[in-house]
């Protein structure tokens, strides 16, 4: 049944060589649900916005079990051109695996500009990575990748600095 199912998705497999062991991991995207995601909209309060906007995120954050790991945050307003300005905020946190589909998850709190408003978005995972630092980091990577963030683009200064955190 697990293959099955990660067969439906993207997979990158990466080897590496640690002490003469070569070792493989698969990342992938998988949308997982976690209990502390429903009725979340119900318990929120879009009156006043900058207020509204302090208080979901608390909430958010709140309801995060405690066994889930806070890697840290990217906070930043991007100039794309005269007029085109966005925010750019970010949570990640590494969620242990629900399944054996995966050993860790990465969850992240993200502030959608054009809507307003905060979502949790738990898409990426790892499987064959037992260490959470070093998971944290292959999931990151990844999604970094995916975005087409080059950490070695000065443009992407934030990135590089946030990967050499975690």
């Amino acid at each position: 049944m697990g293959e099955a199912l990660i067969s439906e998705f993207n997979i990158v497999v990466n080897e590496k060589f640690e002490k003469g062991i070569m070792m493989s991991h698969s990342i992938f995207y998988h949308d997982f649900d976690l209990p502390f995601f429903s009725g979340l909209e119900e318990k929120l309060d879009h009156k006043d916005e900058r207020y509204a906007r302090k208080k979901h995120l608390s909430l958010m954050q709140n309801l995060i079990p405690k066994d889930v790991l806070f890697l840290g945050s990217i906070d930043s307003d991007i100039a794309h051109s005269p007029g085109l300005s966005w925010e750019i905020e970010h949570h990640f946190y590494l969620v242990p695996g629900t399944s054996d589909l995966y050993d860790w998850g990465m969850l992240r709190i993200s502030w959608d500009d054009n809507e307003g408003k905060y979502e949790y978005i738990a898409e990426v995972v790892v499987k064959g990575i037992k260490e959470p630092k070093e998971a944290s980091r292959r999931i990151v990577e990844f999604l970094f990748a995916e975005w087409s963030y080059d950490t070695d683009d000065e443009d992407n200064q934030i990135y590089k600095e946030f990967l050499d955190r975690i």
